[in-house]
């Protein structure tokens, strides 16, 4: 497999997500590890897609090659080219595949706000919000808006594992071979990256200061 830049773009995501848990105050990290663990995942299949068949002809890849141009949402991508490597889908209702389609609605009410009268940061589906406050991932802010109560540790965190394990699961759907460890390789880099770093004590926030 060639070497893409999914792994630039999600070091991004990693570095906010550590900077939330290193600082006293959460800014607008978990926000910027929203954005890009999406479009690393984004890049990531589409890496797969675009590279894989110019290595193998085997019936697998052979369907892969076929989603080459077509226009797919990225959950219709993940879930084909896992079809595709084990002859399996994605268990709509089941980690990693559930968290990873709300991740990708989190970031699309992120980034394509609906305008409401008197409220900037816009709407955001009330089910969406109470599925991400059973995962105990919101501010318990309640009175201030969707926008900042994502703005958590916990929520940073969860979009980069979330990543991970979604691209874990491509690559263990891979046969045996070098391809298999080649993104195996590449994933398992990007998790120590995220998890293997020394925990930080942080101090109590100054009085007034909002954190997760």
């Amino acid at each position: 497999m060639l070497e893409g830049n999914s792994g630039n773009i999600f070091s991004v995501a990693i570095r906010a997500c550590l900077r939330s848990e290193e600082n006293t105050v959460v800014g607008d990290e978990p926000v910027i590890s929203v954005i890009f663990s999406q479009v690393y995942l984004e890049t990531f299949i589409n890496e797969i897609i675009e590279t894989v068949p110019l290595f193998d002809a085997s019936d697998g890849y052979n369907e892969i090659m076929i989603l080459r141009g077509r226009r797919m949402s990225i959950k219709g991508k993940y879930d084909s080219v896992k079809l595709a490597l084990s002859g399996q889908r994605y268990d709509g209702n089941a980690y990693p595949f559930r968290d990873f389609v709300s991740l990708v609605k989190l970031r699309n009410f992120i980034t394509h706000m609906e305008p409401v009268r008197g409220d900037w940061s816009g709407w955001c589906d009330p089910t969406f919000l109470g599925y991400l406050e059973t995962k105990n991932l919101l501010s318990i802010r309640q009175n201030d808006s969707w926008y900042q109560r994502i703005k958590t540790r916990k929520i940073a965190r969860w979009a980069c594992q979330t990543a991970i394990d979604m691209c874990k699961s491509i690559a263990d759907a891979f046969p045996d071979g070098m391809d298999k460890d080649v993104v195996k390789s590449r994933v398992k880099h990007l998790d120590n990256s995220l998890n293997k770093r020394k925990t930080v004590t942080k101090q109590e926030p100054p009085e007034g200061s909002r954190t997760e």
